[in-house]
């Protein structure tokens, strides 16, 4: 977020417009990915559709964020693109070390030269949260679908996960109004402006959410799907 060439809007808006969100679920996961911002499309708090494809990098017109890309690279002062590095973590998952190399990629085409720093976890934990990188790439699952959690411990300046050092005034506003909003109708519509912002200023390149598959034999008898696989992992009850 502070490192050049990185800290310039546009080189960030740029990057995500070349991420290629629909052939990155298509390759990565076969199709089984729902493109989204930071809240998910298929729970309360999506962005309306058309909201969400005036956002860098979420038009399914390829061919004109490309060409926006490029653009935003020369005025940055960057026509022919840049090198820069993808951080991640070895043992992670291996869709972490596949979204790297998707990344470097797709990124290729607008001319930024991007090199995979793959790290085992001791390495990578101290090199994020030192926030010594240029790019990184990490999967983070949401047990709640609330906007209290997910800006809460990726987008606010004190969060947790802001290894990259985000910090906009108006996200600090926002999310204390949404907090404080009882009416469901008011505080959407305070959540729609927080998710627009972060993903203008592309504080986090955001491809969505896996679409997750539960199955169980037929004798299972009385078995509820869990709101999130994080809640299926003690079944003894």
């Amino acid at each position: 977020w502070r490192r050049p060439p990185l800290n310039d809007v546009r080189v960030r808006q740029a990057l995500s417009l070349a991420s290629a969100r629909k052939a990155y679920w298509q390759i990565i996961a076969q199709g089984e990915g729902l493109i989204s911002g930071p809240m998910s499309q298929v729970g309360s708090w999506g962005l309306p559709t058309e909201t969400l494809a005036a956002l860098p990098g979420y038009s399914p017109d390829r061919e004109a964020n490309l060409a926006r890309a490029r653009k935003l690279l020369e005025e940055a002062g960057f026509k022919d693109g840049f090198r820069t590095a993808i951080t991640t973590r070895a043992d992670l998952s291996p869709g972490s070390i596949a979204t790297a190399e998707f990344l470097v990629s797709a990124w290729k085409e607008i001319g930024v030269k991007a090199e995979m720093k793959i790290l085992e976890t001791a390495a990578f934990y101290r090199t994020i949260e030192a926030a010594d990188f240029d790019t990184m790439v990490m999967s983070f699952g949401m047990p709640v679908d609330d906007p209290d959690l997910v800006f809460g411990e990726h987008y606010v300046a004190a969060s947790p996960r802001n290894y990259n050092r985000y910090e906009n005034p108006k996200i600090e506003e926002l999310f204390q109004k949404q907090a404080r909003t009882l009416d469901p109708k008011e505080r959407k519509k305070t959540v729609d402006e927080m998710q627009q912002i972060v993903l203008t200023d592309v504080a986090k390149i955001v491809f969505g959410f896996p679409i997750t598959t539960l199955a169980w034999w037929r004798d299972v008898r009385n078995f509820k799907t869990p709101i999130h696989h994080f809640h299926a992992t003690r079944l003894q009850d």
